[in-house]
């Protein structure tokens, strides 16, 4: 593994938006459509195998970055890019959006108009000691409030990043919220809240996230935008060899569980939910990490709604390399 600025992992999320048909009702949370078509439910499933191939850069120090989907709003992901960058120290982007060539970063550090950029309080320990680019336990406080030609910009939160005794171990936490009011009081708000955890040893490799994303927009009473919230667990186990800093990753087996969901706030009816895991591990194999996918066995559940019965498989059997076998069943009527 070739040492790296962090590479995480996020659910790819592909045509979103255009797999719910109408809505069911709950009392508290979310309320998230019913219904799914085979094809959507299929559509899902290429997803799932998607982020399969991208998971696998979460325990690949030098690999690629974490890919969201096109529905997640740059913006948003312009601040979980400034957020890492600033704490690290790091000139490369974390997070890419699914069909932009280049990640949107918000320059925290370049940003007018604050006090002459000195809008942010450094606390806690910022030695990092392993050189690894993670800092001991540093918490930075960012608030900024600013007005050009009536137009009022706002950041305010905190960002945190500790190391962890280990291989590479970290917690990241971030909790931040932008907003845009014109003269007019219409607004734009981004919100990010989170953490990541992540563990590296010889044997194993872990990482947890729970992350929610917001962009909304409100105009004349009215609001609209995208919610996404992810979460999920995965471990890689070498099956041959250790894990090792500027070193390949060695044969082994991924293993995840998690979920996601998408909120549109203009239109509850369009809101849904699937969880994701693999019910039988991928097997990684190193001599064909270049091709797409690298798996020569495994399979991936997802469910819709947590229904047994409607979501998707996707099946490796293909062998690295070659396409995995996609099943999609929906319940539309």
């Amino acid at each position: 593994m070739t040492k790296r600025s962090h590479v995480g992992m996020a659910l790819t999320l592909a045509a979103a938006l255009g797999l719910a048909a109408c809505g069911s009702k709950g009392s508290t949370g979310p309320s998230f459509a019913a219904t799914i078509s085979d094809s959507a439910a299929a559509a899902a499933g290429q997803s799932g195998a998607d982020f399969a191939g991208t998971m696998m850069g979460t325990f690949d120090f030098g690999g690629p970055g974490i890919n969201l989907s096109a529905q997640s709003a740059p913006k948003a992901v312009a601040l979980l890019n400034g957020a890492w960058m600033y704490a690290t120290h790091s000139s490369k982007p974390r997070y890419t959006v699914k069909g932009l060539a280049t990640a949107p970063v918000m320059q925290f550090s370049s940003m007018s108009g604050c006090n002459g950029g000195n809008y942010t309080t450094v606390s806690g320990d910022t030695t990092d000691a392993d050189n690894d680019g993670i800092p001991a336990n540093e918490t930075i406080t960012l608030s900024c409030d600013t007005v050009a030609n009536g137009t009022t910009v706002s950041i305010h939160g905190t960002i945190n990043l500790q190391d962890v005794a280990g291989l590479y171990a970290f917690h990241f936490a971030v909790n931040l919220t932008e907003t845009v009011t014109d003269t007019a009081g219409n607004k734009q708000s981004v919100v990010i809240n989170g953490t990541e955890d992540a563990a590296f040893t010889a044997t194993l490799a872990q990482d947890h996230a729970n992350l929610t994303l917001t962009e909304s927009v409100t105009a004349s009473g009215h609001t609209s935008g995208i919610g996404e919230h992810y979460n999920w667990d995965a471990s890689f186990t070498p099956s041959a060899g250790t894990l090792a800093l500027n070193s390949p990753l060695p044969d082994g087996a991924l293993h995840f569980n998690g979920g996601f969901y998408i909120l549109n706030l203009a239109d509850a009816s369009q809101n849904f939910n699937f969880g994701i895991e693999t019910t039988q591990d991928l097997a990684y194999s190193a001599a064909c990490a270049a091709n797409d996918p690298p798996f020569t066995s495994g399979v991936i559940k997802g469910l819709f709604n947590g229904n047994n019965t409607v979501g998707f498989t996707v099946n490796f059997n293909n062998g690295c390399g070659n396409a995995p076998t996609i099943t999609g069943t929906g319940n539309a009527t």
